[in-house]
C-alpha cells in the first residue's frame, strides 16, 4: 500500500490517513476523501472504474496503479472543488474533462479545459489547477513516468531521444479523447493486458508525434512479413498463455511501437484482434466436443467466462452457448435420416396436367 509520501511523489498533493482496511486506504485530500489502491490493479480488487464513478460522495478523487500496464497510474476526479496551490509532479499526466471545467496556470499563462478536452500536464514543471467555478469538476487522469516516454520516443525513431515536453496545456483533438476513452474502457472491464497495453501505448505515440516540442521522426521500417509471421506463429502455438505485447515485439524483433504498426499494415487488423480470431476459432472447436462453457474459456486463453462470451459474440456473431446449440442442431439433422415417403407418390393427384 502506498504511504502518504509516496502519493506526494506522484501526484503533489499531500495526504493524511483517515481510515484503512484490507481493500483500500482512504485519505483526506485539502478538505475530501480520495482512496489509493497501492500496487495492486483494479480488477485485483474487484473494484472497477464504473462502480466508482458511482460512488455517492460529494468530492473525491481515487488513485490507481497499474504496474503492469507500462507502470501507469489513472487518477479519477469527482466534482473537485478545490484550488491546488503551486506544485509539480513527478510524472506526465494526460487527462480529460468529464464534467465542468478546469484551470490550468502554468508559466505565466491560464488556459481552461472544457468538458470533453484533453489536457496534459508536463512532468516536472510548476503550475496551479483549479476548478472553473464552485460547482466542481469532474476528470479522469492518467500518469506516465518520464523514462517511460522517453523510451517510447527511442522506440520511435530508434535514435537517442530526450524526454517530451508539451507547450500547450488544452488539446482540442477527438482522436485523442478517443484513445482516453479506450483506454479507460479496458481498464473498466475484464479486458486482457495486450488489449490495455495496445491502448495506452496508441494513446501516448500519437500524443508525442502530434503534440510534443520536437518530437520524434519515425524511422522507415517497410512491411516487415517476417517479423510479423513470427508474432502470427507465436500467438498460434501460445493463445492459451498470456501473451503481451512485451513478448510479441521481442518474437519479432520490433519494438512496441514498430510491431504494432507493422502488423497492423501487414494483417490488417491489431495483435490483439488477431489473438482473439485465434482463440475463438479454437473455443469454436472445443464447444462442438461438449465441453463446458468456462473450460473452454480458460482452456483459450481467457481470463473469465464473461471476457470469452464477449470476445465470442464479437467475432462469431453468438453466443457460446447459442453457437453450441444451433451448431450440435445442425449437425444433428444433417445425420437424422430422410424419410422414404416413396409409397406416397402414387397416392397423391398428379397436378402437373393441370397446371
Amino acid at each position: 500500500m502506498q504511504t502518504p509520501q509516496d502519493c506526494h511523489k506522484s501526484f503533489g498533493i499531500i495526504l493524511w490517513p483517515l481510515e484503512t482496511n484490507k481493500n483500500h486506504t482512504a485519505w483526506s485530500v485539502c478538505g475530501y476523501d480520495a482512496y489509493t489502491y497501492g500496487s495492486l490493479s483494479v480488477t485485483t480488487q474487484k473494484l472497477t472504474v464504473l462502480k466508482i464513478m458511482k460512488q455517492k460522495y460529494k468530492e473525491a478523487i481515487y488513485f490507481i496503479d497499474l504496474p503492469n500496464i507500462m507502470e501507469a497510474s489513472v487518477v479519477i476526479g469527482q466534482n473537485v472543488k478545490n484550488d491546488f496551490p503551486r506544485h509539480v509532479h513527478n510524472a506526465f499526466c494526460i487527462g480529460t474533462i468529464d464534467k465542468g471545467a478546469r484551470l490550468i496556470e502554468e508559466n505565466g499563462a491560464t488556459q481552461t479545459i472544457n468538458r470533453n478536452e484533453v489536457f496534459v500536464i508536463n512532468s516536472g514543471v510548476p503550475h496551479r489547477c483549479k476548478s472553473l467555478n464552485d460547482q466542481g469538476h469532474s476528470y479522469r487522469a492518467i500518469n506516465i513516468k518520464p523514462h517511460v516516454l522517453k523510451a517510447l520516443g527511442m522506440q520511435i525513431s530508434e535514435k537517442m531521444y530526450d524526454v517530451p515536453y508539451f507547450k500547450h496545456s488544452s488539446i482540442k483533438d477527438p482522436l485523442i479523447l478517443r484513445h482516453i476513452n479506450k483506454f479507460f474502457s479496458c481498464i473498466n472491464h475484464e479486458n486482457t493486458s495486450l488489449e490495455k497495453e495496445e491502448a495506452l501505448l496508441s494513446l501516448l505515440s500519437e500524443i508525442i508525434l502530434k503534440y510534443s516540442k520536437n518530437p520524434p521522426v519515425a524511422c522507415n521500417l517497410g512491411r516487415r512479413r517476417q517479423a510479423v509471421g513470427n508474432a502470427c506463429d507465436y500467438m498460434r502455438s501460445n493463445y492459451a498463455r498470456k501473451i503481451t505485447l512485451a513478448q510479441l515485439s521481442k518474437e519479432s524483433g520490433l519494438s512496441s511501437f514498430h510491431f504494432q504498426k507493422v502488423f497492423l499494415k501487414e494483417k490488417g487488423v491489431s495483435p490483439n484482434d488477431y489473438l482473439f480470431k485465434i482463440r475463438t476459432d479454437k473455443a469454436a472447436v472445443l464447444l462442438l466436443k461438449g465441453e463446458s462453457i468456462t473450460d473452454v474459456a480458460f482452456a483459450t486463453g481467457f481470463t473469465d467466462q464473461s471476457h470469452f462470451t464477449k470476445c465470442f459474440k464479437r467475432f462469431i456473431g453468438i453466443t457460446p452457448g447459442r453457437y453450441r446449440y444451433l451448431q450440435s442442431a445442425s449437425l444433428f439433422c444433417s445425420h437424422t435420416p430422410q424419410r422414404n415417403d416413396e409409397h406416397l407418390k402414387d397416392s397423391r393427384p398428379n397436378r402437373s396436367a393441370s397446371t
